[in-house]
């Protein structure tokens, strides 16, 4: 039980160290600035609504004239049907957009994820499955169809939410897909290259890391944008060190060049050369 805390305790904070590199990243973009402190002013608006609004929209005492222009009191007007203050309405509005904008994220983000996973890493007849599957829903014009099916089967928050996952998983799950097939046909190439050459008898642990650095490049008569790919090996005997393996430079030509030839979306072989301490094993 111990460990499960520990283990949980350390994902919880591995999700919260990821969120905080990502934040710190759009803020040192000027555009991505703009955007997070215009996300964080609709935040604000939305949880603190009863303070912001001048008006209740929800409560009919306060309703006044119907379709009145914008004035001091109502800088937005009201509404010519029910005379709410508009203003006050799209701040409360944000609540909604705030909630069904987080929850479909979420939602999305996991089951892009995870269909990527699974397609890039079962391959075969779930890949293709699922792929096809992708492809049919990318050309399926979202909108209209939303509109149809909230009209169908309510507009309440869970069907819009339904909706919204149902149909924003797909991007997200090609990207994961390839990235996947990456590492995994990477480490297919290395690893057959260290057995054929006797050295993955002598090597405590290997793998390959696929970066997010991308790079200029030069394939045929082409120029290329792709990743980086890390490959990292180690000798040890307990794991509490570890040393960099010294893999003769022929047989890192072979397992580089095979890699960049043999796997889209690589133009750039590194291999780490730092031990343990000061670096881990693993690159987290």
């Amino acid at each position: 039980m111990k460990r499960f805390f520990s283990s949980a305790a350390a994902g919880i904070g591995g999700a919260l160290s990821g969120i905080g590199g990502f934040v710190r990243k759009l803020w040192n973009h000027p555009k991505g600035r703009v955007g997070l402190v215009i996300a964080l002013l609709l935040a604000v608006c939305a949880v603190f609504a009863p303070f912001i609004a001048p008006y209740d929209p929800y409560d009919v005492t306060q309703r006044v004239e119907k379709g009145l222009s914008p004035s001091l009191q109502h800088p937005l007007g009201t509404t010519i049907t029910t005379g709410q203050d508009i203003f006050s309405m799209l701040i409360y509005g944000a609540r909604v957009s705030l909630v069904v904008g987080i929850v479909t994220g979420l939602a999305t983000a996991f089951l892009g994820a995870f269909m990527g996973v699974l397609t890039g890493y079962v391959g075969g007849l779930a890949d293709m499955l699922v792929m096809r599957l992708v492809d049919i829903m990318l050309v399926i014009p979202t909108l209209p169809l939303t509109i149809v099916l909230t009209n169908l089967f309510g507009k309440s928050y869970f069907m819009i939410i339904f909706i919204f996952t149902l149909f924003g998983w797909t991007g997200l799950a090609r990207v994961v897909r390839s990235q996947v097939l990456v590492l995994k046909n990477s480490n297919y190439v290395r690893a057959a290259e260290l057995a054929g050459a006797g050295e993955d008898r002598r090597l405590s642990q290997y793998f390959a890391v696929l970066t997010d650095s991308r790079s200029v490049g030069v394939m045929g008569d082409g120029r290329t944008y792709d990743y980086t790919l890390a490959l990292r090996a180690v000798t040890t005997s307990d794991f509490m060190t570890a040393d960099w393996a010294r893999i003769p430079y022929d047989l890192l030509d072979r397992i580089s060049t095979r890699i960049v030839n043999e796997v889209a979306g690589i133009n750039r072989i590194v291999y780490d050369i730092t031990s343990k301490p000061p670096a881990t094993v693993e690159w987290e």
